[in-house]
């Protein structure tokens, strides 16, 4: 028998940051005990972020929407978008420094748990 993920334990969640409100999912806050609270880029940011890594990248989503339209709207997240033949590039760039967790099945798995071919998103 293998050791239980230490990601999972609940016990080192409950023991770190982040304070609960009614309105999260346990899942959520779960996940912020153990990276923190989420801070979402803008557009300037994600063009320092990603442009380091020498891969082609673009905004698609609500801030695609809003330069498109000139209509401008709340922004909640970015939604970034790169070739599927770069996101095991990309995750190497990002070793050591930030988790990458793969989005599909309605749910969230670590990085090292999906294989790019099959993911539908992921998140940094």
């Amino acid at each position: 028998m293998t050791d239980p993920d230490p990601r999972l334990d609940v016990d080192r969640l409950n023991a770190t940051r982040a304070a609960y409100r009614s309105e999260e999912e346990p899942g959520e806050l779960a996940f912020q005990r153990l990276y923190g609270v989420w801070s979402p880029f803008d557009p300037q940011q994600a063009k320092a972020f990603f442009d380091p890594t020498g891969l082609e990248w673009w905004v698609a989503g609500g801030w695609a929407i809003e330069a498109f339209t000139g209509v401008a709207r709340h922004h909640e997240d970015i939604d970034v978008s790169l070739w599927r033949r770069d996101v095991g590039a990309l995750v190497r760039h990002l070793a050591g420094r930030y988790d990458v967790w793969s989005a599909g099945d309605g749910a969230l798995k670590p990085e090292e748990l999906f294989a790019p071919e099959t993911m539908e998103s992921f998140k940094i």
